[in-house]
């Protein structure tokens, strides 16, 4: 009798009152180093299951996706500096990523050692130094007996400018837009024009001026939120400032 009384209780009839609309669960803001962090250990964790294998190839995804810009340009960037043709340093690029996936390079990081940043940075530059040296040594001893000359850099293709740092500080801050626009649509579209430049993209047709403060605050708030920037450090107004403070790793 006690349960009938308090299901009746919504509209006198004995009718069970209308369920509240439900609204979207609230996602807690994890930064995107822990999430990076996270995907790592997945990588770490394969197994045979279908759920373990599906882990796997979604942290390999985005690590990959998020990341592959910076790690590429540096192998590029070292290459075209030793006379590397184009063809031959996109050949290199492949066995580059090949070798992280036979040797399980990226499992190794820690970060009670240091940062993935640098971490990733020694990957490349290591690789890349053995192919360099390799490539100097068949030039020195040819299989057939015959001098080769020094490779010549192909004209029109010069090395990716910037630097390692800068490249990583933008794939950070792409990645970061992305997330933002999961939650917020049209704050990521007023982020992008704001950071036209640094992104180097087309600003788009969001406005960057005449919005109200507030809703500029709130949309920096949720990049700051998604980088794990704290107050004190660089916000928006200041990524390309940001972008240039990793520009220490060459």
């Amino acid at each position: 009798m006690e349960q009938v009384r308090e299901t009746s209780a919504g509209n006198g009839r004995g009718d069970k009152a209308p369920a509240a609309p439900t609204r979207p669960a609230w996602r807690p803001i994890t930064p995107l180093d822990e999430t990076r962090w996270s995907q790592i250990l997945r990588l770490g964790q394969r197994g045979d299951s279908p759920e373990e294998q599906r882990a796997w190839s979604d942290a390999w995804d985005y690590l990959f996706a998020t990341f592959r810009p910076a790690l590429e340009n540096q192998v590029r960037r070292v290459l075209r500096r030793n006379g590397f043709p184009e063809q031959e340093c996109e050949d290199v690029v492949q066995d580059f990523w090949a070798k992280c996936l036979e040797k399980d390079w990226l499992t190794k990081a820690d970060r009670q050692i240091g940062k993935f940043r640098t971490f990733a940075y020694v990957c490349a530059r290591r690789f890349t130094s053995n192919e360099v040296a390799k490539s100097r040594a068949a030039k020195r001893a040819p299989q057939d007996g015959k001098r080769l000359l020094p490779q010549e850099a192909a004209a029109g293709v010069a090395a990716p400018a910037g630097t390692f740092g800068e490249d990583w500080e933008l794939c950070r801050l792409r990645a970061a837009l992305d997330r933002v626009e999961q939650r917020s649509p049209a704050n990521a579209r007023w982020l992008r024009a704001q950071l036209a430049e640094e992104l180097g993209e087309a600003a788009g047709d969001a406005a960057v001026d005449g919005v109200p403060a507030y809703v500029a605050s709130r949309a920096r708030r949720m990049l700051d939120e998604e980088l794990g920037w704290v107050e004190g450090q660089a916000r928006v107004g200041g990524v390309e400032q940001c972008v240039r403070r990793g520009g220490a790793i060459q």
